[in-house]
């Protein structure tokens, strides 16, 4: 509590908020929380520009530089990169776990089944959340919070949308299968698109270690025959 009051005096409320949201897509096994990486970031920030500004020449100049470029990318680093990272393996798993479902549906059960079944058959982060949203509704919340509350711990958009999607057809009873059928033939297509996009990368690196590595020992190869001539002489 003490630190959640400490923290509002440096930040926003609408930043702690914001930060939160973020946070929340990394899922259940997250570790830390927006006041905690807000109060860290701010006291090895404040520890760095110090410590610049007392040990090298110019620091005055320096520290606001380095000390601004740290600020913003420990958030792309510790959350950004993690988000994207986690959207992708959650977009992974949700081309099985929606086939699942989808099955289950057109078997006859209702939402909620469907859901419990095909999370305590379909191994992966996807199941884990959606197995803690059932747990939420046996607390108390409705199909509708639940889902919801499940949409901000999901980092994909693609996977957002859909769990939109099954939100709105338990509110107003349409029928679902046909929607999840166009969901998870775009996940499929996307990620043909990102192996694809990955492989067209893989020239482009091969070539960067070229120049890195090769490029230079082939020039001492062809070259070394002058030099020891150039030395002996």
């Amino acid at each position: 509590m003490k630190n959640q009051k400490n923290n509002k005096v440096f930040h926003m409320d609408k930043t702690i908020v914001r930060y939160q949201r973020k946070i929340d897509k990394l899922g259940l096994d997250n570790t830390f929380d927006a006041n905690w990486f807000l109060s860290i970031r701010f006291i090895t920030s404040c520890f760095l520009f110090v410590f610049i500004l007392w040990f090298m020449n110019f620091g005055y100049i320096v520290a606001p530089i380095v000390v601004s470029v740290y600020y913003y990318l420990l958030s792309y680093v510790c959350i950004d990169t993690r988000i994207n990272k986690r959207a992708r393996k959650l977009e992974g798993e949700a081309i099985t776990f929606f086939d699942v479902l989808k099955l289950t549906l057109a078997s006859g059960k209702d939402i909620i089944s469907s859901l419990q079944m095909t999370s305590n058959n379909v191994d992966g982060e996807l199941s884990l959340e959606v197995k803690y949203a059932l747990k939420e509704i046996k607390f108390g919340k409705s199909l509708e919070e639940a889902l919801d509350s499940l949409r901000g711990r999901v980092a994909s958009d693609v996977v957002s949308n859909i769990i939109l999607n099954i939100k709105e057809s338990s509110i107003f009873g349409t029928n679902i299968i046909d929607s999840l059928d166009t969901q998870i033939q775009f996940l499929r297509d996307k990620r043909v698109m990102d192996i694809k996009e990955v492989i067209n990368k893989i020239p482009i690196k091969i070539s960067a270690i070229s120049v890195i590595f090769f490029i230079p020992i082939l020039m001492l190869l062809i070259l070394s025959p002058i030099l020891i001539e150039y030395f002996i002489s």
